[in-house]
């Protein structure tokens, strides 16, 4: 095989992977900052991208190399038939030249294009790409009027390489070249390995993710990474469900008369941003009605201890620490109250009684994703792929964490498993937590060897959290702490002196696989807040607990979506059953009052401490399917609705006793349009506010918002 013909593959190959650096030091350059970054900083930032450019070469080359598979799978057929064997060949080799520089002069341009994008929007682009063709030539005016070197730039380039697709090809001539079409797909089939080694960024266990950049915190250095011919590919690569059914405008403002007073919302560029005044914590009731009175021997007074704390307006220190438990798997149905095992969750059948505890709450979504998303976003996830696993999780997110770090609190987060899934250690940074630990970083805090092969148990890291919290609570101010249990995960492995006491205690030797693991979690919670009451910093802290999801096996349709949700303060409240409907999407606003509020927040929920003040009347819950199911639906009232995008028919159902399977659309059909209409423009603003990026302010608009807000 002639040399010419490796060559005809390598000079391709570095032609883009330049082509990307010198992208990356356009962003760079162009992008830079007003506030200097420091030069180490973006040195690094700019290394770490060369994976990225590495994952991007094959979506550049791909076209070509496949023409030539083609073109000498044909030549190799008709190798007996010299002449025209040959002419294939040869014909072939200038297809592929001419594709490389054609697709490399789109693609060029896209990254460039993307660069630009971020000086006004804040990141590279995403699938919205794909919409821009419609207003190319309104964009392309645009450009030119704002940013003339820019629009010369790629101008320059995209013709230069065109002119070189027709040009080049030309250039290769037919004597010159000894061709062998079978040691050429050889040598084809060896770079498309190499090219799908390096597209998913090397032989970790899951591929290159845009949430991989996210190491810094600072837009600029994060983004420096990328280059949009990556985020858009991998952004495309996602099923998109999304369909406007009405005018933004209008979605808007059926989103805002559900969520709050007209009045509250404050800026028209972020339609969801609202501000949350002072609030102060009063012992007494949680919030006003809809709730139902503990019956008799199920209530409990407030426990005993020190007085309810005061009013905590002005006095940053005293604001509650907030402990958050997320149980996965952590299905209501598991509760005595819903007809579950008694043995299965003792603890948490108890704690029912003891706490405020919403009895109609919902998981937003069917995967740990969807409910950590919701809950920390305060957003509805996709229905489809994460939104954690696209390139929309550049966006700027107001996330809990975030605003509560800017009312003093320290924020962490404890998982047993591997952070690393669904990009938690890298995202929930990006949410605001100072402290992401997972699985590695437990290697280092406990002794023992974890006790599954997912990672360490629930009471393995509660004692870790534990003596967290404890040295949180030792330093100046609040903290919120969150932990997310993995012992309820698939493969359910708990330790074996725990299995061995269930099998040999009658009540609870019938407990297997998954509920041997619940009633674990169950145990390993009670001690944990056991221990937890043994500390001072007990008498100020709020404890929130609730599940990421149910466990989904032999559940029917309502079970599937209803999850517990407790909010445990003894000091502070009586116990109460609340009776409205709720979902993780509340949960955001909630737990910023119960911090004391004083802050701006943009959520598509509604604070659960005061009252519902929906223009709509109705509480409600919204979630979207969970793991590519395809699936938005409405809870309200007495009932559920279910929406599969690519069915026709929606279903709609009893929320409450007695359930039924029929389909109750056809009997009514006003409910039903009404439900679904609202379960569309729900998710219709959530995606459009995700591809706009106007779901929070940049930093310096921020500031200007949140003081304008206080003086109102």
């Amino acid at each position: 095989m002639q040399q010419v013909l490796w060559k005809q593959r390598l000079y391709p190959v570095l032609g883009a992977f330049l082509g990307l650096l010198l992208v990356r030091l356009f962003f760079a350059l162009y992008n830079y900052p007003a506030e200097p970054v420091d030069f180490s900083a973006i040195l690094q930032a700019y290394l770490h991208g060369i994976r990225f450019d590495l994952a991007t070469l094959p979506v550049i080359l791909l076209p070509g190399f496949l023409i030539a598979l083609a073109g000498f799978v044909l030549a190799t057929i008709l190798r007996k038939r010299e002449d025209l064997s040959t002419s294939i060949s040869h014909w072939t080799i200038r297809t592929e030249m001419a594709i490389h520089l054609l697709f490399g002069a789109f693609l060029i341009g896209l990254a460039l294009s993307s660069a630009y994008n971020y000086s006004f929007n804040g990141r590279h682009l995403g699938w919205e790409f794909s919409a821009y063709f419609n207003d190319l030539p309104m964009l392309a005016r645009s450009s030119i009027k704002q940013s003339p070197f820019f629009s010369i730039l790629l101008m320059s380039l995209v013709t230069a390489f065109v002119t070189l697709a027709f040009w080049l090809p030309s250039r290769i001539k037919r004597q010159n070249l000894t061709i062998r079409p079978v040691a050429e797909l050889g040598h084809i089939f060896l770079w498309l390995i190499l090219l799908l080694i390096a597209g998913r960024g090397g032989f970790q266990a899951s591929p290159i993710r845009t949430a991989d950049a996210l190491k810094t915190g600072n837009a600029y250095l994060d983004q420096l990474s990328l280059n949009g011919v990556f985020t858009v590919s991998r952004d495309l690569s996602d099923r998109d469900q999304f369909r406007p059914v009405v005018e933004r405008e209008q979605a808007v403002q059926v989103v805002r008369d559900l969520l709050d007073e007209p009045g509250e919302f404050i800026s028209e560029d972020y339609p969801l941003l609202r501000y949350m005044r002072p609030r102060s914590l009063q012992p007494g009731a949680f919030a006003t009605k809809p709730s139902a009175p503990l019956l008799r021997e199920q209530s409990a007074t407030i426990e005993t201890g020190a007085p309810a704390v005061p009013d905590l307006h002005g006095a940053e220190k005293r604001r509650p620490n907030i402990v958050l438990l997320i149980l996965e798997s952590g299905s209501a149905s598991l509760l005595e109250r819903n007809g579950g095992d008694p043995q299965i969750l003792p603890f948490l059948n108890s704690l029912v009684s003891r706490s405020v505890y919403f009895d109609r709450f919902f998981a937003s979504g069917g995967r740990s994703a969807n409910g950590i998303f919701a809950m920390f976003a305060g957003l509805p996830d996709r229905a489809g792929r994460t939104i954690l696993r696209s390139s929309q999780i550049q966006n700027r997110f107001g996330g809990l964490a975030r605003l509560l770090k800017r009312n003093g609190y320290r924020t962490s987060f404890y998982h047993g498993g591997d952070a690393a899934f669904d990009n938690l250690d890298r995202v929930l940074p990006e949410l605001g937590f100072d402290v992401v630990i997972g699985q590695e970083e437990l290697g280092n805090l406990i002794q023992d060897k974890p006790t599954s092969t997912i990672g360490f148990d629930d009471r393995q890291v509660l004692t870790a959290f534990l003596e967290h919290l404890d040295a949180q609570a030792a330093r100046e101010g609040p903290f919120f702490g969150a932990f997310f249990s993995q012992s309820t995960h698939h493969p359910f492995s708990i330790p074996e002196n725990h299995q061995k006491k269930l099998r040999e205690n009658p009540t609870t030797a019938h407990l297997q696989s998954f509920f041997a693991a619940a009633r674990f979690m169950d145990d390993s919670i009670k001690e944990f807040l056991e221990q937890v009451k043994k500390r001072p910093y007990f008498k100020n802290t709020i404890f929130v607990i609730v599940a990421d999801h149910s466990h989904h096996a032999g559940l029917n349709y309502l079970q599937d979506r209803h999850i517990p949700l407790f909010i445990y303060a003894p000091h502070f409240w009586e116990p109460e059953l609340r009776t409205d409907i709720a979902s993780q999407l509340d949960l955001l606003p909630t737990i910023l009052a119960l911090a004391s509020g004083d802050q701006l927040y943009s959520s598509m929920g509604r604070d659960l401490t005061s009252d519902f003040k929906g223009n709509d009347a109705q509480p409600f819950a919204f979630f979207a399917g969970g793991s590519d199911t395809d699936i938005i639906g409405w809870i309200e009232s007495n009932r559920i609705l279910f929406k599969h995008f690519f069915i026709e028919q929606g279903v709609l159902l009893p929320s409450v006793e007695p359930l039924e399977p029929d389909n109750l659309a056809a009997k009514e059909p006003e409910t039903y349009e009404e439900y679904l209409l609202k379960a569309q423009i729900f998710y219709q603003l959530a995606r459009t506010l995700e591809k706009e990026n106007s779901i929070w302010p940049d930093s310096v608009q921020l500031e200007n918002i949140y003081r304008s807000a206080k003086t109102r």
